[in-house]
This record gives C-alpha cells, structure tokens and sequence, in this order.
C-alpha cells in the first residue's frame, strides 16, 4: 500500500495523528505502543515467544484495519496521509519486532 500510494503521488508528510479515531486506528496504535513493555518483559522474564505473539497481533489487527478502511482517498487527503503514516509505523513495528526474534522481513511479498 505504501508503495501504491507513493507511486500516486501520496504523502504522509505534515499529517494530523488526531485524524486517526476509528477503532481499527486506534487498536493498531495500542498496540504498536506496546512493543517497548513487552520487550522489557520478554527480556527480565525469558520469554521471547511473546515479541512473536506480539508480531502476530499487529499482522492481525492491521489485516481488520485494511479490510475496515480506505487507505487512499483523494476527497479526504489529511486523512490519507494519517492512515499512510500509520502504516508506515506498523511497518517500522513489525520490522523491529521480527529483528528481536532474528527474522528477516522481505519488503515485498
């Protein structure tokens, strides 16, 4: 997606995060913001299996985001540029969280 809406001509630059209030947004934001505790977590409680549930749950609430919401929709641009740049943060998440566990992410499937 993020790769279409660049080749559109998209961007997420200046967006407003407040935008970003349908429940799909703000589970994927929920969640992305509990990466650092579960880290911190998995590393004091040996238990590394969690930053895999935790990659599981953001893969998952993001499917129910895209298949809730228009990603890229010309009438409402700021709104566009919220939702790009939250999936440009689940991306960057996801990333992260894979790296813990020593899985390499291809760019393109």
């Amino acid at each position: 997606m993020l790769n279409k809406a660049q080749a559109e001509g998209y961007s997420y630059e200046d967006y407003d995060a407040s935008l970003l209030q349908h429940s799909t947004e703000v589970e994927l934001l929920k969640i992305i913001g509990e990466l650092p505790q579960l880290v911190l977590d998995a590393a004091e409680k040996r238990i590394p299996h969690k930053i895999t549930q935790f990659a599981f749950d953001l893969a998952s609430a993001l499917h129910s985001f895209y298949n809730a919401e228009k990603v890229l929709d010309e009438t409402q641009l700021a709104l566009t540029k919220a939702r790009l740049a939250l999936l440009e943060a689940v991306k960057i998440t996801i990333g992260n969280a894979l790296r813990l566990i020593g899985v390499h992410a291809p760019e393109q499937m």
